[in-house]
């Protein structure tokens, strides 16, 4: 048997197949219109015209509801074969109603604007998807987080004192001025600082070992001679670990801790790293996402030849 004899029987039995599965077609996707079968190609044709034409016909189909003549001359292959055995496939659902359809039809526009690879064979050809223009109504908005800059509440004084108030503070229980008043101007302000602010207590209420822990913390710092020698606006401190009994009677060494305070507004605060956290994710927020072609996974459209005519391997 020729080449042309089984393309021809192949040909025959998909036909076939596709005439099974118009009922499901209209199940699926509702009213339909039955459109008239492709324009068989020009003799003088080549490839790459008569896969553009096949692609004009097949978004024209769409665009039109004949959602039956989209499925019979240009459904891949393997979804009939799977249909017929009533399995439909991810192409059906890629067309399940008129807005569905009309996202595909899109799609299909957008893949034509680039010109198709054709195989050595030629009997393959591949669109590439361009990547949507950057003023494209398809890339949401990025919301680009601010630090507030409103006027904090602030511990007076230099950094002991503003430290011996924070202890204050915490051994009231008033947890909400300490955070006010001691952490940087990036947590105070973030733009989540309720929602975090509010988990922090709930840590606190459930934990509060870590409050003695806090005003443990402070207090060492206050008995180190570096909190009285502060030149600038920045401070380093630096407490030495302490050791203390295992469960086994064994003592553990804890690790030395260092602290960083900065002076901001005329008050001392716990250094901000936040704000330059927010600051990084909002310039990343701001750049052009980068196209899938980057990673070697760019979005295509592949059709295949069959005989005279094409249809898609996927799309």
């Amino acid at each position: 048997m020729s080449h042309l004899q089984q393309l021809t029987r192949h040909e025959r039995r998909t036909a076939h197949c596709t005439k099974l599965i118009l009922l499901v077609a209209v199940l699926v996707c509702g009213k339909v219109t039955f459109g008239q079968q492709p324009a068989a190609k020009k003799p003088e044709s080549s490839p790459e015209q008569d896969v553009q034409a096949a692609m004009d016909d097949a978004i024209a189909r769409l665009k039109s509801g004949d959602v039956v003549g989209f499925i019979e001359f240009y459904f891949p292959v393997d979804e009939l074969r799977a249909a017929r055995k009533g399995r439909l496939g991810k192409s059906f659902q890629r067309i399940r109603n008129p807005t569905a359809a009309a996202k595909v039809a899109a799609r299909l526009e957008r893949a034509k604007r680039t010109a198709p690879k054709i195989n050595l064979g030629g009997f393959l050809a591949t669109f590439t998807i361009p990547e949507p223009d950057e003023d494209s109504t398809d890339i949401p908005a990025q919301v680009v987080p601010d630090i507030s800059q409103k006027k904090l509440d602030r511990y007076p004084g230099t950094l002991a004192e503003a430290l011996q108030l924070a202890i204050t503070d915490l051994q009231a229980k008033r947890v909400e001025a300490f955070v006010d008043r001691l952490f940087p101007r990036g947590e105070s302000g973030h733009p989540d600082a309720a929602l975090r602010r509010k988990q922090l207590k709930l840590r606190l209420a459930q934990h509060p070992e870590m409050i003695e822990q806090m005003v443990a913390d402070l207090q060492s710092i206050l008995r180190t001679q570096q909190v009285r020698r502060i030149v600038g606006t920045v401070a380093t401190i630096s407490v030495k670990g302490k050791s203390r009994s295992g469960k086994r009677g064994d003592r553990i060494q804890l690790p030395d801790r260092t602290f960083r305070f900065e002076k901001t507004d005329g008050s001392w605060r716990f250094k901000d790293t936040t704000s330059e956290l927010v600051k990084v994710q909002a310039q990343v927020a701001a750049k052009k996402p980068p196209s899938l072609g980057e990673f070697g996974t760019a979005d295509a459209i592949i059709m295949e030849r069959f005989g005279d005519r094409w249809r898609f391997v996927e799309f």
